[in-house]
């Protein structure tokens, strides 16, 4: 589909429509339609941008202190930056079945732009800068499309290779579009929440970076500093060996009895929470998710396409369920992919000969037959591997005698990551708490005796959404 315009003086210093979304297809149109112009070099601060809409009023922007401008419903969606000046879209409601004209004018040029009908979802986007095609494409508010856009300050950065060696990852970073840029990186350890390792270096066509701690999971960032086109600015990805994935698939239930929906379950065995911006279950779409959403240490979250059916039919307090595009999983033979971004992090398949009769459930890493939405079970891996703890704990005494001044309960916790303490009543009131720190080989003293009731008491330890529970009891 073609885009006809007729523009005088449609030079790169001009400005120029850039991208329309006339029928946006996440959110309804009062929230989604936008409209983009490129403002070009000719352009300053101290000029007037009249923009028009059809045969209504004519309107007038100032002030504009950017490269580029962005009409947006929801301004909330669009921040302003040295690149970009966010205004609201004011004009009326873009049409959806039906064809629209804009014109806008500046002190030395105009634009206009005839827009055929929409298509749901996609934007039309400006190919190259002196030419008259226009394709549909995906949205990009606010940003240059440096696929479709030429003469924009760009660069992008890629990774080449990663390779595991000497329980290090060293991984090779590809810059394009761009001769050199300085470059953030940041290694995260997923099992050690206490590390970061962050470098800035220069590069120059390709890098090769290394972290400088041991582990064979961590979440690579790595960012170049702003510019027009911020999308392939950005890094966020995981790395982590076969048998060491962060998240792995511990339920899948494709044939649940009515009225309980198709639903699995996603288990996480690191020590740092991670976004659920990204996740998703391959082709079957992402996981809806704000970017402030994530999925914390030894957490389990069950998915399911019907959250208010589900918490409904199985009624059990206090589990984590998020809404997901598992679209249809069939009863007889499917599969199912868990990935986060490009990165496949867990697979499973179903078929008669796996033996699992409708309405079972299974655990895709042991086979079996299971029901235990947002528990954990003792083994959860093919080959029988004890789910790791992130700590362990050793306890001088559980009785404890308030008349003895020798008489005290000491705790010892080994960790790579921070612990809660907390002493609780027999009754599960809280009496006491206190955070012991990663690496700590001290033995830390629990106040029972000024704080605790006589007879049972207990002593809980948590780390993200891991915890133990012992008893301890305080004598006269």
């Amino acid at each position: 589909m073609l885009l006809t315009l007729t523009c005088g003086l449609a030079v790169l210093g001009c400005p120029l429509f850039a991208e329309f979304l006339p029928d946006p297809q996440e959110v309804t149109d009062n929230l989604g339609e936008f409209v983009e112009i490129r403002l070009g070099t000719s352009f300053s601060t101290q000029d007037t941008l009249f923009i028009q809409f059809e045969n209504k009023e004519e309107l007038a922007f100032t002030a504009i202190a950017a490269p580029r401008l962005l009409l947006h419903r929801d301004t909330s969606q669009c921040i302003s930056s040295e690149w970009l000046d966010c205004r609201p879209l004011v004009f009326p409601a873009l049409p959806n079945s039906k064809a629209s004209f804009w014109n806008l004018r500046s002190p030395n040029c105009v634009d206009s732009a005839e827009i055929p009908v929409p298509k749901a979802g996609r934007s039309f986007q400006r190919y190259g800068a002196e030419k008259d095609n226009w394709v549909l494409t995906t949205p990009t508010p606010g940003e240059a499309n440096s696929e479709y856009e030429s003469g924009i300050k760009d660069c992008a950065i890629s990774i080449k290779q990663a390779v595991y060696q000497e329980k290090r990852w060293r991984v090779q970073f590809l810059l394009s579009k761009c001769d050199s840029s300085l470059l953030k990186v940041s290694f995260l350890p997923l099992l050690y929440r206490s590390i970061l390792d962050v470098k800035e270096l220069f590069i120059r066509d390709s890098l090769w970076v290394s972290q400088n701690n041991e582990s064979s999971s961590l979440w690579l960032k790595a960012e170049l500093p702003p510019d027009e086109s911020p999308r392939n600015n950005r890094i966020d990805t995981l790395l982590f060996l076969l048998e060491t994935a962060p998240l792995y698939l511990t339920e899948v239930h494709h044939c649940p009895e009515e009225p309980v929906p198709e639903w699995v379950e996603v288990y996480s065995r690191v020590s740092r929470a991670l976004p659920l911006s990204g996740l998703g279950f391959g082709k079957r779409g992402l996981v809806p998710a704000l970017p402030s959403d994530s999925i914390y240490p030894y957490e389990s979250i069950v998915f399911t396409k019907d959250t208010a059916a589900f918490l409904q039919a199985v009624q059990i307090p206090g589990i984590s369920v998020r809404r997901a595009p598992l679209g249809y999983l069939k009863n007889v033979e499917d599969s199912l992919f868990l990935t986060y971004k490009e990165a496949v992090l867990d697979f499973t398949f179903w078929n008669k000969e796996k033996g699992i009769n409708c309405p079972n459930g299974f655990n895709p890493s042991t086979g079996r037959i299971e029901n235990t939405p947002g528990f954990q079970g003792k083994k959860n891996l093919s080959n029988n591997e004890v789910v790791s703890a992130p700590f362990t704990f050793k306890i001088n005494t559980r009785v404890v005698s308030k008349s003895l001044d020798e008489n005290s309960l000491r705790v010892l916790i080994q960790s790579e990551g921070e612990v809660l303490i907390e002493l609780l009543s027999g009754k599960g009131a809280l009496l006491w708490q206190k955070r012991n720190e990663a690496f700590s080989n001290a033995w830390i003293h629990i106040p029972l005796k000024n704080k605790g009731f006589l007879g049972p008491n207990f002593i809980r330890f948590s780390a993200g959404h891991y915890e133990k529970m012992v008893g301890v009891v305080l004598r006269p």
